[in-house]
């Protein structure tokens, strides 16, 4: 769970502005060299960086070559009709759709910001905090936004997942996500419509 947390619109709670973000990249950066943290960061921001730290997550992992061959699954053969349909719009907008299983493994991806910063594997255990993670822990709409990411590589970026339910069930059997460039402080990142017609 991250500060940029939401719940899905159904929830009807308002949804809050993510936090400056410098502060928090100044405090990332004293977690990373084993110094103290200031005052004011959200536990929940903090504990991310702890779980990364504990599984022995790498900050300097590099992005994923795209020729990986992604993971067959009845997901993703249900949901290549829409990803597919939405393709073609991702590039225009500067963002990247990205399609993964109950796993955090990647089944599908498409646009920019895939090609630069794509990870396989989104699991916390392998790359730390992310937004599709946080949405399959918590089941609701969840934010990720530049230094609340302990990997180096996502520190410009800003991603908001959907988590995808079984039909009849409230398993969360995957997640929708958007990424764009670094956009926090202007309320949700406006990609989240997309990820939630998506999801829908």
């Amino acid at each position: 769970m991250t500060s940029t947390e939401h719940p899905r619109p159904a929830d009807t709670q308002d949804v809050e502005s993510p936090l400056p973000l410098a502060p928090i990249r100044h405090a990332r950066e004293r977690f990373l060299a084993g110094g103290p943290l200031p005052d004011g960061i959200p536990e929940n921001v903090v504990a991310g960086w702890r779980r990364a730290r504990f599984f022995g997550v790498r900050r300097d992992l590099a992005a994923a070559r795209d020729g990986a061959a992604p993971v067959s699954s009845p997901l993703l053969v249900a949901a290549r009709p829409v990803l597919e349909r939405l393709a073609p719009a991702l590039d225009a907008e500067g963002c990247a759709l990205v399609l993964a299983d109950e796993r955090c493994r990647v089944l599908w991806w498409r646009g920019r910001w895939s090609r630069l910063t794509l990870r396989h594997d989104l699991s916390e255990s392998e790359v730390g905090h992310n937004s599709a993670a946080a949405a399959l822990r918590t089941g609701r709409r969840a934010e990720a936004h530049g230094p609340e990411h302990f990997l180096d590589l996502w520190q410009e970026i800003s991603a908001v997942s959907v988590p995808l339910r079984a039909r009849g069930s409230r398993r969360p059997v995957g997640t929708v996500t958007v990424v764009s460039g670094l956009c926090a402080g202007c309320g949700p990142h406006p990609g989240a419509a997309l990820a939630e017609a998506a999801a829908a």
